[in-house]
């Protein structure tokens, strides 16, 4: 009776008649990691120009601006920001030195910040972003030019109501540095003040990509219309081959009618430098200041207030 069992059992198996069925694999993806913080994510800074690892501060934050890691010391070495890390990332690291940034610790030598997108996915263990581009910010030095002819001290006269333009300004940037963040397209800008409010009908750059209302930490200097203009230039390398080094552009000049500009009527060149800066929310943004409601307004980048070129009328 048995046997007799087994035979049939036997005959629809190899028949078909019976569906044994077993679980389905499941394919694996190689390296898959679980979801979790095992990634150690590194860094450092690199100048290009001086061809040497810099001291400066990081942050890692994702990509809608969330902190991972606040900022953290990076010396001259590749520098741990976090061992425990999302293995599955998306977002940034923002490395660089600023001492007018007043959120972030002074390292020293300044150094423009640089916003470097990261990424990974399934990681875990080590993960490093060695030599991030970070160049040292510069200050300008200025040419004034009448007529073609530099003048140590550049002195023009205009009358009431009357326009110059012969008057050429040139910057370049301080040994071994830059002016204007390599992170941005058209990183400088220019704003003309007048020490006497109502003197001039305008001061500007006869070429230039935009106007932009002047930065809120130049408030109270008499900015012309209060507005800054931005330079037709990308960021000028001290030094470079390859790169910009200077840039050279004219000005007009512009009395109002009923004034006439002398001795007690000069005005400053003052340039901007767009950066980086952390707003009223801690989040990163970009401007040519930083701009707050809950505090004072001042200055990113460059010391622009001194640095400025002075034009004086006779």
């Amino acid at each position: 009776m048995i046997l007799a069992a087994i035979a049939v059992v036997a005959v629809l198996y190899f028949t078909g008649g019976l569906n044994f069925q077993t679980a389905p694999s499941i394919p694996s993806t190689p390296g898959a990691q679980a979801p979790g913080f095992a990634t150690n994510v590194k860094t450092s800074a690199y100048d290009p120009i001086a061809g040497a690892l810099v001291n400066v501060s990081a942050e890692l934050r994702t990509s809608d601006g969330t902190t991972i890691v606040g900022e953290t010391s990076v010396p001259q070495v590749l520098t741990t920001l976090t061992s425990s890390g999302p293995n599955t990332f998306d977002g940034f690291i923002i490395i660089g030195n600023d001492n007018l940034e007043s959120g972030w610790t002074d390292r020293g030598t300044e150094y423009y910040l640089t916003k470097k997108a990261v990424s990974w996915v399934n990681k875990a263990g080590d993960i490093a972003f060695e030599r991030v581009p970070t160049y040292a910010e510069g200050t300008p030095t200025w040419t004034g030019y009448d007529d073609g002819i530099a003048e140590t001290t550049l002195n023009v006269s205009v009358g009431s109501g009357a326009t110059v333009t012969t008057i050429q300004l040139k910057i370049e940037p301080s040994s071994n540095a830059v002016l204007g963040n390599p992170a941005f397209s058209r990183p400088l800008a220019i704003c003309f003040n007048e020490s006497s409010a109502g003197t001039f009908e305008e001061i500007r750059p006869a070429q230039y990509d935009e106007i932009i209302p002047a930065p809120g930490f130049l408030a109270g200097k008499n900015i012309i219309k209060n507005q800054c203009y931005v330079l037709s230039t990308s960021a000028l390398y001290e030094g470079v081959s390859g790169q910009q080094q200077f840039y050279s552009f004219p000005i007009r000049i512009e009395a109002n009618a009923g004034v006439d500009p002398g001795v007690t009527h000069n005005s400053y060149a003052i340039l901007l430098d767009k950066s980086y800066y952390l707003d009223d929310n801690q989040n990163w943004a970009e401007g040519w200041g930083a701009e707050h409601v809950q505090s004072a307004d001042h200055d990113i980048g460059m010391d622009s207030v001194a640095n400025t070129k002075t034009i004086y009328f006779s």
